[in-house]
C-alpha cells in the first residue's frame, strides 16, 4: 500500500525559493518578532486615548441630562414624576427677553448640549 504524504501533492508544491530558509528570512522573522509587540502597544495607547476622550464627552453629556432631570422627584416610588420646581416660560431664554420676574422656585435655565 502507498502511504500519501501532503507534501508531495500537486496542490501542495511551491518553489524552493518560498521555502527556503536564508539569512534574510531569519532577520526578517526577528525584526517583526520583536517590533509588532511594541507597535501593537502604541496603536493600543492611542486607541484607548481615543475612547477615554469619547467617554468623557458622553459623561459630560449624561451629566448635564442628570442636572435637568434633578428637578423631579418621585411620590410614593411610582414612576410619575412630579416637578419639584415651577416650570421656567420659554420667554425668559428667549431674545428679547420677556418682562415676567423670575423667581427663585422656578426651574433653572436648560443649557444646550453642545
Amino acid at each position: 500500500m502507498e502511504e500519501k504524504n501532503p507534501q508531495n501533492t500537486s496542490n501542495a508544491r511551491l518553489p524552493k525559493s518560498l521555502t527556503t530558509v536564508t539569512t534574510f528570512s531569519k532577520s526578517l522573522a526577528l525584526i517583526l518578532f520583536i517590533a509588532l509587540p511594541f507597535l501593537g502597544f502604541y496603536l493600543g495607547f492611542n486607541y484607548a486615548s481615543i475612547l477615554d476622550q469619547s467617554n468623557q464627552n458622553s459623561q459630560t453629556v449624561i451629566q448635564k441630562i442628570n442636572i435637568n432631570l434633578s428637578s423631579f422627584k418621585l411620590k410614593n416610588e411610582t414612576a410619575s414624576p412630579t416637578p419639584t420646581c415651577r416650570p421656567r416660560p420659554a420667554c425668559l431664554d428667549a431674545k428679547p427677553r420677556c418682562m415676567i420676574a423670575q423667581t427663585s422656585d422656578m426651574c433653572p435655565p436648560i443649557t444646550p448640549v453642545q
